[in-house]
């Protein structure tokens, strides 16, 4: 009987398990995490382990890029390395990186990777067309944080044209009783999104968007934007055994909202995950979905392995024939669903707001939409504000818009346990899914199958393996539309009613028009856009290097608040793709400027403290005898209403004071000295000097009479003195004696 020496490991070996059919040989592991390593023999009579070895790991602490670095403001990693994986992980430690990845990474053993306010994840999508893949075999809790809470919120970060692979089998089942892996967590963060990806095979959530801190609510529910992602194979199952085992924790979510958030969830494909959307209940939570394609697959909940055959067997039907079950006995769950607060997740408070619109829902299993409570204005929230779920102008497969048991089961497009849901503008039991039309919508040169839904348009792209890609909300059918390169960009347009929707442009290299070098004032409101001329629309735009306080959207646009003060000016750099995967890169220079204040009048403190609200600085500070108020500003070296750079220096000319120097000439020295001290100037040294003028009187001063000088100069006096004989008036020669 054969032996196979196997080398088995917890989650955190990065290598899978290997085996050897012989008694001798060897394997390369590298441990991710502290864990044991056992070398176990296996053959057909059971399996007994020969040695164990522990292997310690000791905690990496990556620090940001620094900022002299020549991997600032953008980094590209090519591949899939050491050096890589350590590199991606300080790039995205360090605020307003760009990082570009050509291809596959793998991140097995990262957990709770920390993502800095404005850090750009962008894969290379001119290498591979569906973009590189970073994937993990360790079942991390939560691979990338988006703000935390150590680090607080982390606005203005985009992630697109990745594929966040996260190691689960397609076989659901494997993941009962497993923890959670979660691909991203979104932590109050503003700003935020992610876009053209392909997120699957997690069995905790695709995307998690949380808001302990109190930053989204319903007025800004866009703040996270969640678009154009193919999110697939998110699932972990209640149960095994028909929940008679009691059943365990139950998760697998496309995209979930909880701790009060909110986000925009759009155009995206769901397909294999047990709820596509889902929140978590609790006060303030809510999302807005538009225009998603809900596949046919996934909800599955538990697996009941057909023990009622035993337990029931004198019955004459099986329970998949009353519809609880499939055939394979398999429990489905809904697909889109606001939990409730109460025990099991049903009943009491189930959020404030879920608006879901525009979406198609081919999902058929299970309930389409589950309302599991009733929603409530949050604690927080003005009187103005949504409250329910409203469900309108969507397409369903579903024959029955309620869910229903009369007979048997229909799982029905929606449902509710309490009260909330506004149903309106429905389609039920419209499935176009297979009348399709076939075009080349992605200039490959390969004909892409084209579906009418009913209230969208999506097209199946072979250029990105297979994915649906969301094209146009219409309500047109297939049989309205005409399929054709109307425009001869090498993409196919479709022509309905005399009107030509265009996909794209001249099918070319997009251009960027530069905006030439940006001057923004700090504290004013950005709103800018960019533009490109060729290729093919849409266009998808990435800009990094923004100065604190602004962004950029997918669409091109930048806005925001300058709010960095300590920057001068930034180099920018903005990437368009077109959406047949050609790109264009410019460079240009943004200048956060200053309005110079006028200062003149103020005290030096007062200008002081004006010039550094400003976002300037204070130059150099000169001093001038001025008949203006002692201290106060008399001069500024930049004019006032004009723009400058932030930081930028502004001499200021501060007043001395001014007093004129009496005119004591003739004055005996005691009472010139008196006058003197009365006009704000200091007594200084009396000299002598025999001239026989009107002996004992002030003959001068230094300063002079007449002069203005600062207030406290000492003035000198010059006293004319007579001794011995000599002309003058001193009354016949006689010495008058120095009082």
């Amino acid at each position: 009987m054969g032996v196979t020496l196997q080398i088995q490991a917890d989650d955190q070996l990065q290598a899978n398990t290997t085996s050897h059919t012989s008694t001798q040989g060897h394997v390369s592991v590298t441990p991710a995490a502290t864990t044991t390593v056992a070398l176990v023999a296996v053959n057909g009579a059971g399996s007994r382990t020969l040695a164990s070895l522990p292997l310690a790991v000791e905690p990496w602490n990556p620090q940001p890029l620094p900022d002299d670095s020549e991997l600032r403001p953008t980094i590209t990693l090519l591949g899939n390395d050491p050096v890589s994986r350590r590199l991606f992980v300080r790039a995205l430690r360090t605020p307003n990186e760009t990082v570009i990845i050509k291809g596959d990474m793998d991140l097995s053993g990262l957990d709770g990777v920390y993502v800095a306010p404005g850090v750009q994840i962008i894969g290379d999508r001119s290498v591979r067309d569906a973009g590189p893949r970073l994937y993990t075999r360790t079942f991390p809790s939560e691979l990338l944080h988006v703000g935390d809470e150590a680090h607080g919120p982390s606005d203005g970060v985009r992630i697109t044209g990745i594929r966040l692979d996260g190691g689960m089998s397609d076989d659901p089942f494997t993941a009962v009783g497993k923890p959670e892996a979660t691909a991203i967590v979104v932590r109050s963060s503003q700003n935020v999104e992610i876009d053209h990806n392909e997120i699957d095979h997690w069995r905790g959530k695709g995307i998690s968007i949380r808001d302990p801190d109190n930053r989204i609510a319903q007025d800004n529910a866009d703040t996270v934007r969640v678009n154009d992602n193919y999110i697939h194979h998110n699932q972990h199952p209640n149960g095994n055994m028909c929940l008679i085992d009691g059943g365990s924790h139950a998760a697998g979510y496309g995209v979930e909202v909880s701790y009060g958030a909110y986000a925009l969830i759009d155009s995206n494909v769901f397909d294999w995950n047990r709820h596509a959307i889902a929140g978590d209940g609790r006060d303030g939570s809510g999302y807005k979905a538009y225009r998603n394609l809900v596949l046919q697959h996934g909800g599955v909940h538990f697996h009941c392995v057909n023990v009622w055959d035993i337990v029931f067997g004198v019955l004459t039907f099986p329970l998949n024939e009353l519809g609880v079950v499939d055939d394979d006995h398999i429990y489905h769950t809904h697909q889109i669903d606001m939990h409730g607060r109460g025990d099991n997740g049903f009943g009491s408070l189930a959020g404030e707001w879920m608006d879901i619109q525009f979406n198609t829902i081919l999902y058929t299993a299970g309930t389409g939409i589950k309302l599991r409570g009733t929603p409530a204005l949050a604690s927080e929230s003005p009187s103005s504000f949504s409250v329910g779920m409203d469900v309108k102008h969507n397409v369903f497969a579903h024959q029955d818009q309620w869910e229903w048991i009369n007979g048997g089961v229909s799982p029905g497009a929606m449902s509710q346990e309490e009260t909330g849901l506004q149903a309106a503008d429905n389609l039920y039991g419209l499935n176009t899914f297979d009348a399709r039309k076939r075009c080349d919508f992605d200039a490959d040169g390969q004909d892409d199958d084209f579906i009418a839904t009913g209230v969208a348009w999506w097209y199946r792209s072979t250029r990105l393996g297979g994915r649906w890609v969301f094209l146009e909300q219409s309500p047109s059918r297939l049989a309205d539309v005409t399929l054709e390169d109307a425009d001869g960009d090498g993409r196919c347009d479709v022509l309905t009613s005399g009107a030509v929707h265009s996909a794209g442009g001249d099918g070319s290299r997009p251009l960027i028009q530069s905006p030439g070098d940006v001057t923004t004032i700090a504290g004013t409101p950005v709103n800018q856009t960019l533009t490109a001329d060729g290729g093919t629309a849409p266009y998808s735009w990435v800009v990094s290097g923004l100065p604190g306080g602004l962004y950029a959207t997918s669409d091109g646009r930048i806005l925001g608040t300058p709010s960095d003060y300590s920057i001068t000016s930034s180099k920018i750099t903005a990437m368009v793709t077109s959406a047949n995967h050609q790109s264009d890169t410019i460079t240009f220079t943004w200048t956060v400027g200053s309005n110079v204040p006028n200062v003149t009048g103020l005290s030096e403190d007062a200008a002081r403290r004006t010039i550094s609200d400003s976002g300037l600085r204070v130059g150099n500070v000169s001093r001038e005898v001025n008949f203006a108020s002692v201290g106060s500003v008399i001069a500024q070296s930049l004019a006032s209403g004009s723009t400058v750079a932030t930081r930028t220096p502004i001499d200021i000319t501060v007043s001395l004071g001014a007093v004129t120097v009496p005119n004591v000439r003739s004055w005996d020295a005691s009472s010139a000295m008196n006058a003197i001290n009365a006009a704000g100037l200091a007594s200084g040294e009396i000299t002598y000097v025999n001239t026989c003028l009107d002996p004992g009187t002030v003959q001068s001063t230094s300063p002079s009479i007449g002069a203005v000088v600062a207030p406290g100069t000492a003035v000198k006096l010059s006293v004319s003195t007579c001794t011995g004989t000599g002309g003058g008036r001193g009354g016949g020669g006689n010495p008058r004696q120095p009082l």
